[in-house]
């Protein structure tokens, strides 16, 4: 597989997900953005929220093993200036911390949805607050295994 269409196939999904998309209008006010990169000479900020950056895509590849592997890392940000913090009793839960993963769901929602058949993708990262503003991210890292079939070279 043509690594560079397997990961556009993911970004161009993320990006166009109406589901996607009503949530991040319900939620924060505006559709959700995805970049590819992190783009340093105009970073996103507060304006930009919600937004996905893609980055460092990879592979590994293996001749001995019928699978080939890729990964890529999914930073993920919300605004949480007009969400509430919620207390009760003796629990408090941060305002953001619903949206950020159901945003992390919505995520893994889409990939799922665009995985060639003979593909599986496993997932690791964590959430936190930005403690100078009003922003929570989540970094994500997706790990795809690509099922080689007999007969064909896994280094091609």
């Amino acid at each position: 597989m043509d690594l560079y269409d397997f990961f556009n196939q993911i970004f161009h999904a993320v990006a166009q997900d109406d589901t996607l998309g009503n949530w991040a209008t319900t939620n924060f006010g505006r559709q959700h953005k995805v970049y590819v990169d992190f783009p340093v000479s105009d970073p996103p900020g507060a304006d930009d929220r919600p937004y996905i950056i893609f980055e460092e895509p990879g592979f590994e590849t293996h001749q001995e093993r019928r699978e080939n592997d890729y990964f890529i890392t999914a930073t993920l940000s919300i605004d949480t200036e007009n969400l509430e913090i919620v207390a009760e009793d003796n629990l408090t839960v941060n305002g953001g911390t619903q949206e950020v993963l159901d945003f992390i769901s919505h995520l893994k929602r889409i990939v799922a949805a665009n995985l060639p058949a003979n593909f599986v993708a496993g997932y690791s990262g964590a959430a936190a607050a930005m403690e100078t503003d009003t922003e929570i991210i989540a970094v994500v890292d997706i790990a795809f295994g690509e099922k080689i079939t007999i007969g064909i070279d896994p280094l091609d």
